[in-house]
């Protein structure tokens, strides 16, 4: 559940709002402790130095 929830939310997230983004993904698959740690890993990859080094015209995660 929690890669599905930050998948969600990197699917979701365009640079704007990430708490937004990360909300929408809690809610469609699984709030409470699942969601602490998901948010953890969401908000450490959103401000790593890798993510901001990417080009800024990204590939995001896509609905399959």
């Amino acid at each position: 559940m929690t890669g599905l929830i930050v998948h969600k939310a990197l699917e979701l997230y365009r640079g704007g709002n990430a708490e937004v983004a990360f909300a929408t993904a809690v809610k469609e698959f699984a709030p409470g402790n699942l969601a602490l740690q998901a948010q953890e890993l969401f908000n450490n990859y959103i401000n790593s130095d890798l993510y901001k080094q990417l080009p800024q015209k990204r590939e995001r995660e896509s609905a399959f």
